[in-house]
């Protein structure tokens, strides 16, 4: 099993998605502003962090409530 540290292709910020990520894709299908696949689709990472309060948040946090492995994790703001 991998680490949860989040993986290096996650955009800094609140959100990341950790290793344990197996690339079934529903984040995806829940904001593709948020989120894009590595390569070979192996696993998806955060591309951009949203602005907070936003759509594109409550899209990103409806995925995260959806993930099948818990994967996407929020570090909480920045302080």
């Amino acid at each position: 099993m991998g680490t949860t540290d989040p993986p290096t292709q996650n955009a800094g910020g609140r959100y990341s998605i950790t290793e344990e990520c197996d690339g079934c894709g529903l984040c995806v299908s829940y904001s593709a502003y948020s989120f894009a696949a590595s390569a070979y689709a192996a696993r998806y990472f955060v591309i951009r962090q949203p602005i907070e309060g936003s759509e594109e948040e409550a899209l990103l946090r409806d995925a995260m409530e959806q993930c099948p492995l818990s994967c996407i994790r929020d570090d909480g703001p920045a302080t």
